[in-house]
């Protein structure tokens, strides 16, 4: 019963992220809003080539020419199968960005694209492997300067008694995805006790940048369950800590940085 508990705890706990975004679900074949006669297989087709649908309905990417990770290195072997997108609404120097994300039975090939939707017909801006974990999800999304939004993806799986959520937190620079920061928040259920992790995502101003300073936190809370345990079983101390680190944009690196690994002091898996 506590197991069952813990794992709808874990879930539950991932929601928040997705409903504080705007994000959506959608068939391929929906049409884009305010761009009459324009479908998202229309969109994808642009970066999709190879693009096709077979008699079950399943969407077949193909071979992506000059597909890459998120962080730039190439992508090899990645061909996504999907029956459904995400889309989520961003701003990236002043215009409008459709992100989609596609969504099939194995988050681990999941792609994301990036559309211009300032002209009348939306371009083409990137494609990149976005496959986190078992299940990935676009997230939410963080006002970096009056013109520019970042967005979160996330990657999750349960295990018997462990919960990996992983947040990635991207925006885009120059018409290409540019990470921002990785987190892992790591949550475990045994005798005896659990300890849950769980990320948040702030900005602050940050005089003279172009940007926001990032502040991205994990609260770990770890309770005793009191139940009886085999003889050595070792019990952490209860109670809770948020530990944080601050991004920074460093104009000279074109990227974000921290000077500090506060959440290295974190509980992993082993």
């Amino acid at each position: 019963m506590i197991l069952r508990c813990f794992v709808l705890a874990a879930m539950l706990a991932a929601v928040p992220v997705a409903e504080a975004a705007e994000r959506v679900s959608v068939a391929v074949t929906d049409a884009v809003p305010n761009h009459p006669g324009l479908t998202y297989q229309t969109l994808l087709k642009r970066v999709m080539p190879g693009l096709s649908v077979d008699a079950e309905g399943v969407w077949h990417g193909g071979e992506i020419p000059g597909l890459r990770l998120l962080g730039g290195e190439a992508a090899g072997g990645v061909s996504p199968d999907f029956k459904t997108l995400e889309t989520l609404t961003v701003k990236a120097g002043g215009k409008p960005v459709l992100v989609l994300l596609t969504q099939g039975d194995d988050g681990f090939s999941a792609v994301v694209a990036a559309f211009d939707l300032s002209a009348h017909a939306p371009r083409a801006l990137d494609i990149a492997a976005a496959g986190m974990d078992r299940f990935t999800n676009l997230g939410t999304v963080l006002e970096l300067a009056g013109d520019t939004d970042a967005f979160t993806l996330t990657g999750w799986h349960l295990n018997a008694g462990e919960n990996y959520e992983l947040t990635d937190l991207v925006f885009m620079k120059d018409g290409r995805f540019a990470p921002i920061l990785s987190q892992l928040a790591y949550s475990v259920l045994v005798c005896g006790w659990q300890t849950t992790e769980t990320t948040g995502l702030a900005t602050e101003a940050d005089a003279g940048a172009p940007y926001r300073a990032i502040i991205v936190s994990v609260t770990e809370e770890t309770v005793l369950s009191g139940e009886p345990c085999d003889a050595g079983t070792m019990l952490p101390k209860a109670g809770t800590r948020t530990l944080e680190d601050t991004y920074r944009w460093d104009a000279a690196k074109g990227a974000f940085v921290t000077a500090t690994r506060n959440l290295d002091a974190l509980m992993g898996p082993d």
